[in-house]
């Protein structure tokens, strides 16, 4: 699995069957993106799901509007589904 940010304009291309988890930012210009596809156009890029976690919860305020992140269970757990 590779984990992303990525702006919503690279999120719109990729190919919504090989995502696995997605969580857009609080105002809606990047998203957080579990995949199995090799994104070269990125925000930033984490080798694993806790870095991934990690940036999050430093940055609470922008994904979450809590100042909490996302759980690194969430982005293993949560299946994506682009029909919603």
């Amino acid at each position: 699995m590779k984990y992303y940010i990525v702006t919503s304009e690279v999120f719109e291309s990729l190919d919504q069957d090989k995502i696995e988890f997605a969580s857009v930012s609080n105002n809606g210009d990047e998203w957080v993106v579990s995949t199995t596809e090799v994104v070269e156009d990125v925000i930033d890029s984490f080798r694993s799901g806790e870095e991934l976690s990690s940036h999050t919860f430093e940055n609470g305020s922008f994904w979450t509007g809590d100042d909490t992140g996302i759980e690194e269970w969430e982005l293993n757990e949560i299946e994506y589904r682009n029909e919603i």
